[in-house]
């Protein structure tokens, strides 16, 4: 992994972008790197909330816990995307690396420092908080009035793509190492269920599942738009 700001391959798709140039070498003493195995956790919700980490490579979901115990899964982060920080002084949800995964970690007195330095950063951070309260409404939404092929064809609106900063690829192209049980439990759908929207999906021709990888080619953009509807398609940021 690069050790080089300027080459990273996330930066405009992170905050980092928010970053003039010429400040990059002094931005990269400020951050560490951390590694995650497959399940690994990499915070734990209520406790002190120390850094915020950005996605570099790999995918992390984030859960929300309740009071006997269970827990819900209430949004993904792919490569580009941060999490960890918010107004609380603890961590609002516990996350946990689905693949082998690369993050950017910052400390909280830095991101601190860095919202007062750079305005841009802070209009970036203000512009994704309202986004993510967006992505909490419209979570409303696709658990409790739309139908199973509504959710699942909005999941792929989101995910069907191809990840931040890829350009190599000229097919629609989803890699997607959450299990079918995770994609159940975002959506709120069971396993049966999730597999059989996508079976239909893919028997329409709208998408094609990779056999041995966890991967969707969307054939049919504008027929997957179509099953969506008439929902809105889902945030990334959700959670």
């Amino acid at each position: 992994m690069t050790s080089d700001c300027a080459a990273c391959p996330v930066r405009r798709d992170s905050f980092c972008q928010t970053v003039p140039a010429r400040d990059l070498k002094a931005h990269s003493k400020k951050r560490s790197f951390v590694e995650f195995k497959p399940r690994q956790t990499v915070m734990v919700e209520g406790e002190p909330a120390t850094s915020l980490f950005i996605v570099t490579c790999g995918i992390v979901k984030l859960l929300r816990s309740l009071p006997d115990g269970r827990t819900q899964i209430v949004g993904f982060r792919q490569a580009g995307e941060y999490f960890g920080l918010g107004e609380r002084d603890t961590y609002t949800t516990s996350a946990e690396a689905i693949s082998g995964t690369r993050l950017c970690r910052f400390s909280r007195p830095d991101v601190a420092a860095m919202r007062r330095a750079l305005p841009q950063l802070k209009k970036y951070m203000n512009r994704e908080s309202l986004r993510q309260l967006t992505a909490a409404q419209d979570q409303v939404l696709l658990l409790g009035q739309m139908t199973a092929r509504e959710k699942v064809a909005n999941f792929l609106m989101v995910y069907g793509y191809r990840a931040p900063g890829d350009t190599a690829r000229p097919q629609r192209l989803a890699k997607l190492p959450m299990s079918r049980s995770e994609i159940a439990d975002f959506l709120g759908l069971t396993v049966e269920t999730v597999s059989r929207m996508l079976a239909a999906l893919a028997n329409e021709e709208i998408i094609a599942i990779g056999q041995k990888t966890h991967s969707v080619h969307v054939l049919n953009p504008v027929a997957l738009a179509g099953a969506a509807r008439p929902g809105v398609a889902i945030a990334r940021h959700a959670g």
